[in-house]
């Protein structure tokens, strides 16, 4: 019934749209103070002064809704100027009235009338100030309002794990400005390591008392954390440029720049193949580093003392440069060395056990993994026609072979 008004009035003329406007506000007004259930919708109708078609028997709460909604709808038409001092915004509003904007999407359903105004050259939905706080006056007191209450704060207190999941939106939110914060860092640390460790993810859910959803997105968060760290602790601040080196310094420091850019374009929400690809490129860094050095003790000290000049920017020959450090270290200058792999052993699968898996599970981890002197090859090589549910399955039986994951001290 009211949707055939509401369409009449769209495509009626401006002259009476705006009339239209004008009549609503008082009935959005009349009716959310009333206190009669049931609203007839023929009064309604005469008041507009459109056609008469058959009277209906409707509730108050769905007539306010749908009325607001339809006020809104006409002045999208015609949107008019306003003034910023005397309108706010939903956000605006929220914040004046110190609720969460999901609350004043309530409050649109309920009698508060929002209006498409043209704001610094944007159509926006406004409020004005003086409407709102007539709206605000008829509203309970904040400390009646539902959990707002003292003693069903207490009631409902994170003292009792089984009651967690009860707590509503806004005691949260006032446990936050009390300085009570939840460790993100410390669930998302959690939730990576059940991810590394092999663990049903059921199992995990109904411990942890969140949803699948929430532990992908905890697992994602601690992944990126942690390649950030790593990226961190080995720094690169330009493109290498260097001529005349050999195969496996030249690949290393190509891996090291596209590992860090992969990095680096990282964000907390990125996707899970993202994530995956700066991991593969930084176990392929790291494999290639511990390839770099094949020489003498002193042309492998020379080495680490000329890595840091070209993970800096310089434009480096590294057969002269190479001479220069050995030289120095000739005259006493004594460089240390680590052929290690710096990376791998911060990565998810370092130390596979292969005799726990099968055959092809086993050969698949060798070449993901760069073991039995094998560069590394993506994961997403491996098996491009298998299903994203199928590598994460074998994915996850290799980091379960893989042990608890631990950090190197």
């Amino acid at each position: 019934m009211l949707a055939v008004l509401s369409r009449e009035l769209g495509l009626a003329p401006a002259r009476i749209r705006q009339r239209a406007q004008s009549i609503l506000r008082e009935l959005v007004q009349d009716c959310s103070a009333s206190k009669v259930p049931f609203l007839r919708l023929a009064p309604i109708r005469q008041q507009l002064q459109l056609g008469q078609v058959e009277d209906a028997l409707l509730a108050r709460e769905a007539v306010v809704a749908d009325l607001t909604r339809m006020l809104e709808q006409l002045s999208r038409q015609s949107p008019s100027q306003v003034d910023l001092q005397t309108c706010l915004s939903q956000q605006g509003v929220a914040e004046y009235a110190g609720v969460h904007p999901r609350t004043i999407r309530r409050w649109r359903d309920q009698g508060l009338v929002f209006e498409w105004a043209s704001v610094e050259g944007k159509s926006q939905l406004v409020v004005d100030v003086g409407r709102l706080d007539a709206f605000l006056a008829t509203r309970p007191l904040v400390k009646l309002r539902g959990f707002r209450h003292d003693n069903e704060v207490q009631r409902l207190s994170l003292r009792n794990p089984d009651q967690a999941q009860h707590i509503p939106r806004e005691t949260l939110r006032r446990w936050r400005k009390r300085g009570h914060k939840r460790d993100r860092l410390r669930e998302d640390r959690a939730a990576g390591l059940v991810w590394r460790w092999g663990i049903e993810p059921i199992r995990w859910n109904q411990r942890a008392k969140i949803s699948d959803d929430t532990r992908r997105r905890r697992v994602q968060r601690d992944r990126v954390r942690r390649l950030l760290h790593l990226n961190a602790q080995h720094p690169i601040v330009a493109s290498p440029r260097i001529t005349g080196a050999p195969e496996a310094v030249e690949r290393f420091v190509q891996a090291r720049w596209a590992a860090h850019q992969l990095v680096m374009a990282l964000q907390p929400c990125s996707s899970y193949g993202a994530i995956l690809q700066a991991e593969d490129v930084l176990r392929s860094c790291g494999w290639w580093y511990a390839h770099c050095f094949a020489g003498t003790p002193q042309q492998n000290g020379a080495l680490a003392a000329l890595f840091p000049s070209i993970l800096s920017g310089e434009t480096v020959r590294f057969a002269g440069r190479l001479r220069l450090e050995v030289e120095r270290v000739h005259h006493g200058v004594q460089r240390s060395w680590d052929a290690s792999d710096p990376f791998g052993p911060a990565l998810p699968g370092f130390g596979c056990q292969r005799d726990f898996l099968s055959d092809d599970l086993a050969s698949l981890a060798t070449a993901w993994l760069g073991l039995d002197g094998v560069p590394p090859v993506p994961w997403s090589e491996l098996r491009p026609g298998r299903g994203p549910r199928g590598q994460a399955d074998d994915q996850r039986m290799i980091l379960q072979a893989s042990g608890p994951f631990r950090v190197p001290m």
